[in-house]
């Protein structure tokens, strides 16, 4: 027993399905996904449930179903491109979203995605924010794909190293200083990655000032470096507090 219920919210995600799959076989693929989960979870309901991909947003009408049920608390999807997600924001199609955002991916933040998101009671989370690891990586692991993100890189270290912080923390403080984004994902390997996430998180945003800093240190960068399923292979070394 961790002692932690009632202190956390289990989210959860569907498979992807493919696309144009008919309402009858959605309804029984996602309601299938559904009940697997609540199984292995040992739950009566999932508190939110995401779509693993947004081409898969076409069938939240059947996870809303399960939702009717009771089987599903608020039903959503994860995200990767402003325009799909805008779409989806607009119509009102999703009570959560997860999107990619970081100091080096300020897309969904500059076009204001999660706020609209968060005006409509839609639950924000963000991920990727060390951005695949691409952030805080040793600078020699960045091949020549990537080589266009270093100038933004060493002008953020400056930054971080005045500041008497690493990038890591920079990362996630930026992304705690998102006032529209519910919860920050970050991943772990380790206990000792756990223990220093905490402490980061316990600090909390960064101050206005350096905020302001950090956006200007790190102007927009090209799809092909901040979308990493245009990448030519994911990152060897994602190194530390996840990515």
């Amino acid at each position: 027993e961790l002692g932690i219920e009632g202190r956390m919210v289990v989210v959860t995600k569907v498979p992807h399905l493919g696309v144009g799959l008919g309402i009858a076989d959605a309804d029984r693929l996602v309601r299938k996904s559904v009940l697997k989960s609540l199984k292995r979870l040992n739950m009566e309901t999932l508190p939110i449930c995401l779509f693993h991909q947004e081409s898969n947003a076409e069938y939240l009408e059947s996870l809303l179903k399960l939702k009717d049920a009771g089987l599903v608390g608020r039903a959503g999807c994860s995200v990767m491109t402003p325009h799909a997600t805008s779409h989806i924001v607009e119509e009102g199609l999703a009570e959560a979203i997860q999107v990619p955002g970081s100091i080096l991916d300020r897309r969904f933040f500059d076009l204001g995605i999660c706020n609209k998101a968060a005006e409509k009671g839609i639950t924000v989370f963000l991920r990727s924010i060390y951005l695949q690891g691409l952030l805080v990586m040793p600078e020699g692991n960045i091949g020549a794909e990537h080589a266009e993100v270093v100038p933004s890189r060493r002008r953020l270290k400056r930054i971080a190293d005045e500041a008497g912080i690493t990038l890591s923390e920079l990362g996630l403080r930026f992304a705690l200083s998102i006032k529209d984004v519910a919860s920050v994902l970050v991943g772990v390997d380790t206990s000792s990655q756990m223990q220093e996430n905490i402490r980061m998180f316990k600090k909390g945003p960064l101050p206005p000032r350096l905020l302001d800093a950090v956006c200007q240190a790190a102007p927009a960068l090209p799809e092909n470096i901040i979308m990493p399923n245009k990448w030519s292979k994911r990152m060897a070394d994602t190194t530390s507090a996840g990515a």
